[in-house]
């Protein structure tokens, strides 16, 4: 993979922009409207490194895509990141998958739980949201990408120039075959990253996010929305 194609092109501030005018806050248990059973439920630490980053992966019938996945988090320059998980079907070989990963890493696979069976949007949120969740960098992850080994570091470098503003971190990423041959890149927006420019096209793609403690607090100040 071309390095060059994994820069970070878009580093937004937006403050309050994901609060909703009425907020459903995470802490509060009327926002789970859903049973959530835990299949993998670690020990969390009491605390994290300041640069440790937890990511979050939604998964669905992903068992053909994920070994390839969770060796990218594996193979990452920084290692210091733990993986939740939230699955979305009843697909037992992805589960199997995860199961045998957390077995060969210990320490690494903090959760994987039952999803809320409502679409990938709402799957991310229940994690975004989950009430075990730490504050601090958060990543999010498709279970059929594979990530450039320097994503987390790039990611975090850029994020602490911003200081303690909320800002998320995106990228361009490759279209590839399952052998991973090279293929085109995502498109290079030419207006740039801007508030007024996000509300009318999609320049942050979601499986490439990682973003700041701040911005998770905003997220879940929002809380679980119908989405």
């Amino acid at each position: 993979m071309n390095a060059s194609l994994f820069k970070v092109y878009c580093i937004l501030q937006y403050g309050g922009l994901l609060v909703s005018a009425q907020t459903n806050d995470c802490q509060d248990d009327k926002a789970l409207p859903y049973a959530s059973a835990m299949l993998i439920l670690d020990a969390i630490p009491n605390s994290f490194p300041d640069d440790h980053v937890h990511i979050l992966m939604g998964t669905y019938h992903g068992a053909p895509w994920l070994p390839a996945q969770l060796d990218s988090f594996v193979a990452q320059t920084h290692s210091n990141w733990s993986l939740w998980v939230s699955d979305d079907s009843d697909d037992t070989e992805t589960r199997a998958i995860l199961h045998a990963f957390s077995r060969q890493y210990p320490g690494r696979v903090l959760r994987l739980k039952e999803g809320p069976r409502a679409g990938s949007a709402a799957n991310f949120l229940h994690l975004l949201c989950d009430p075990d969740l730490p504050s601090g960098f958060v990543a999010l992850s498709d279970q059929d990408d594979v990530w450039h080994k320097r994503k987390l570091e790039w990611a975090l470098a850029r994020l602490r120039e911003v200081g303690t503003d909320p800002c998320v971190w995106a990228a361009r990423y490759r279209f590839t075959n399952a052998a991973l041959a090279s293929g085109r890149a995502s498109a290079q927006w030419r207006r740039g990253p801007s508030l007024g420019n996000a509300l009318v096209q999609n320049i942050l793609s979601g499986h490439t996010l990682t973003i700041n403690p701040a911005a998770l607090a905003l997220v879940r100040r929002a809380g679980l929305q119908n989405v």
